[in-house]
C-alpha cells in the first residue's frame, strides 16, 4: 500500500435523496465504517434513519472491521458516539494478535493533549468533541450545552465511559498501531497520540477537503 486518502463528513445533513447518492465504486476496497467512505458520513441514524438503513448502505459490520493489504491492518472502529465498547476493544485486542502494524480509522479523534486545548478554544470551554477525554477535563463540561439538536447534549454526551478510557489507555500502550486517522473535527490536525502512533485529524468532505496519508 502506498497510501491513503482520508475524508471527513461528506454531508452536513443526510436524508433519503442523498442516501441514495453514497454509491461505492467496484475499485474502491471496503472493509468497514470508516474504510469504505474513510472517517465519511455523520450517523445515518439521525432523523428517520434506523441502524437497519444504516446497516442495509454497508457490506460490512459498521462497529469493527479489518483487511489487511501489504501486510497493514487496518482497523475500523465506529466511535461516532464518542464512546467504545469493550466488544470493540476485545476485536482491536484480536487484530493486534496478528503481528502486525495497525493503522486504526476512526470517526471522532481520541484525546490528545494540544488536540483537546484546541477544541475546548474553539467552543470556549464548552467541549473539545473528542474521544476519551479525561474525565477531570469533562467534569467540567457544560451539562447544558446542546448542539443543533435537542438530542445532543454535548455537556453529557462526551463524557467517557470506562470502557471507552481503559481502551484509550491500552491502546496507547501498543506499539503495533502506527497511525489513528479520524475526522468529525471539520479541520485538520495531526499530534503523537503514543510513542509509535500519530493521530490524523481531517478536514470536512462536504467541503472538499482530504488528506492523503503515505505509508513507506
Amino acid at each position: 500500500m502506498d497510501n491513503i486518502r482520508i475524508q471527513d463528513d461528506l454531508y452536513t445533513h443526510v436524508n433519503q435523496a442523498k442516501l441514495q447518492e453514497l454509491v461505492i465504486p467496484d475499485d474502491m476496497p471496503v472493509t468497514g465504517s470508516a474504510m469504505a467512505l474513510m472517517t465519511g458520513i455523520e450517523k445515518l441514524m439521525i432523523g428517520e434513519f434506523n441502524t437497519m438503513t444504516k446497516e442495509a448502505a454497508y457490506p460490512n459490520d459498521l462497529n469493527c472491521a479489518s483487511r489487511v493489504i501489504n501486510g497493514l491492518n487496518l482497523v475500523s472502529l465506529d466511535n461516532g458516539y464518542y464512546q467504545v465498547t469493550e466488544q470493540q476493544h476485545q476485536f482491536v485486542m484480536e487484530q493486534v494478535k496478528k503481528g502486525l502494524p495497525i493503522v486504526l480509522m476512526v470517526h471522532v479523534p481520541f484525546y490528545t493533549p494540544q488536540q483537546c486545548a484546541l477544541g475546548l478554544k474553539q467552543t470556549k470551554g464548552l467541549c473539545a468533541y473528542l474521544a476519551g477525554v479525561p474525565l477531570e477535563i469533562t467534569s467540567k463540561y457544560d451539562p447544558n450545552f446542546k448542539g443543533t439538536e435537542q438530542w445532543r447534549n454535548r455537556g453529557v454526551q462526551q463524557r467517557a465511559t470506562k470502557a471507552t478510557l481503559d481502551f484509550v489507555a491500552w491502546l496507547k500502550e501498543q506499539p503495533l498501531l502506527k497511525g489513528i486517522l479520524a475526522g468529525h473535527c471539520h479541520y485538520y490536525f495531526q499530534e503523537q497520540f503514543s510513542p509509535t502512533c500519530v493521530q490524523y485529524t481531517v478536514a470536512a468532505g462536504y467541503t472538499g477537503q482530504a488528506q492523503v496519508v503515505q505509508f513507506c
